[in-house]
């Protein structure tokens, strides 16, 4: 069996120089007849204000009726800068996922870089979010807003109203509330839902922790608004419950290790 190679053809220096000045001068040529439609709106009376003076370096006018500029501008002033940062973050995180690093760390050093693990997740979901609901503005359409902050969030119900927003809408129109219409009480239709974040995340034993605990603080919570008014009372005991939680991923840690 005859094995044939492919072999590189050269063409002629003047060919070449040809071919190149040829496509080289095609693609200016339609720069330059694109850049003459401009003159028709030289002398343009424009009624509706559809027209401003754009960059003045380069001496045409900018079509404001179109919406994409006051969409597209915003979006590189807020999102860019927090797409590099949230770059830059996640290379000092693949530097601290040694397990090295969490065994020498005391339990408030590990609480505290808990806590900037959750507020690494948030400016991921500031991008993400926040890129494709600029996106579906664009076309009219209402996609969920990014999330909210987490410092400034202290409810369990709140953190799962306001930071993925999207997937909350989704356990209470779809789980939550066919269930209650379907006479199972407020406990058991929440224990589903969060029944389904744990399939959705991964049936894992620290997603199965994170899901479980959850819900039981959610739980708490309702119940401290059943019991008293006071919500100094209901913070306290909201606390005293994240306390514990921290306590119990740290036996966790040493149990793993």
């Amino acid at each position: 069996m005859t094995t044939v190679k492919s072999k590189a053809i050269n063409l002629p220096k003047y060919e070449s120089l040809f071919y190149f000045f040829s496509w080289t001068g095609a693609v200016f040529y339609s720069i330059y007849k694109v850049s003459l439609l401009d003159t028709y709106f030289n002398d343009y009376h424009d009624l509706y204000d559809d027209f401003s003076s754009g960059w003045i370096w380069i001496g045409r006018k900018q079509d404001i009726s179109d919406q994409e500029w006051k969409i597209w501008i915003p979006l590189i002033i807020n999102f860019i800068p927090w797409i590099f940062l949230n770059h830059f973050i996640s290379h000092i995180i693949k530097l601290l996922l040694n397990p090295m690093v969490f065994e020498v760390l005391n339990p408030w050093a590990l609480y505290g870089l808990g806590y900037c693990m959750g507020q690494f997740f948030l400016i991921k979901y500031v991008v993400v979010y926040g890129l494709n609901h600029t996106l579906c503005a664009i076309d009219n359409i209402q996609a969920p807003s990014q999330p909210k902050c987490v410092a400034r969030i202290y409810l369990y119900s709140d953190m799962w109203k306001y930071f993925d927003k999207g997937l909350y809408k989704f356990l209470v129109r779809y789980i939550y509330i066919p269930l209650l219409k379907s006479n199972f009480n407020k406990v058991l239709a929440s224990f589903l839902c969060f029944t389904f974040v744990f399939v959705w995340h991964g049936m894992q034993i620290n997603i199965f922790i994170w899901a479980f605990l959850n819900f039981i603080g959610l739980n708490i919570e309702s119940l401290m608004k059943l019991v008293g008014k006071n919500m100094w009372y209901s913070t306290f005991v909201l606390l005293l419950f994240l306390y514990c939680c921290c306590q119990v991923s740290t036996d966790l840690k040493n149990w793993n290790s």
